[in-house]
């Protein structure tokens, strides 16, 4: 008698066990689930960000080619603004639609195709700066010296130019790589919960 209340205690523990780690695991794959859905918001909204503010910025030099006179460098460097503007707008556009597709009621291994995608996107992004800003402060510079401008306004190029840098890198660093990276990671976690 005592034997077989013995083994109905010890399967009630058991199963009161279980169903505690099914609801641990639960709440854990759920929390990561919300932690890593706010990180690809978190891109998200600054790649919209980055898409209204150049929708600003090229009817802005639209504006300023229009309104005031250059020389040939200048309006070169507007005209090869406005079309690098253009260009990362559809480029924005597509890797948001990328970026859109990540959906956490859905497969994982989806999701790590779709992070793992977005990171190459933004890969390309870093060597197109790398070619897109030194191209464009080469044609300021050489604007800058067509129109013979005072001292003070080479020093606020150099230092617009300088801000434009810091910026860059700061976007890939700070936002990018910080949170692909944390998404990555959440994403293996939680391919690793589903796997046990």
């Amino acid at each position: 008698m005592e034997l077989d209340e013995l083994k109905n205690v010890w399967s009630s523990l058991d199963e009161r066990l279980s169903k505690q780690e099914k609801l641990k695991e639960s709440l854990l794959k759920k929390m990561m689930q919300s932690k890593t859905s706010k990180t690809v918001s978190k891109l998200i909204n600054y790649d919209l960000l980055s898409i209204c503010i150049l929708l600003v910025f090229i009817p802005f030099c639209v504006y300023i080619i229009d309104r005031f006179k250059y020389g040939f460098w200048g309006n070169s460097a507007i005209i090869f603004a406005i079309l690098f503007a253009c260009i990362y707008i559809i480029w924005a556009v597509y890797k948001l639609h990328g970026l859109m597709k990540v959906d956490f009621s859905k497969n994982i291994n989806d999701n790590i195709y779709y992070m793992n995608k977005y990171n190459i996107h933004i890969k390309w992004d870093k060597i197109a700066s790398r070619i897109y800003i030194p191209i464009f402060a080469i044609l300021c510079i050489l604007s800058y010296a067509e129109s013979k401008v005072s001292v003070q306004i080479w020093v606020f190029m150099i230092c617009l130019l300088l801000l434009v840098t810091l910026l860059t890198y700061w976007s890939w660093k700070g936002i990018y790589d910080n949170n692909i990276a944390a998404i990555r990671k959440s994403l293996e976690e939680l391919k690793e919960l589903e796997e046990e």
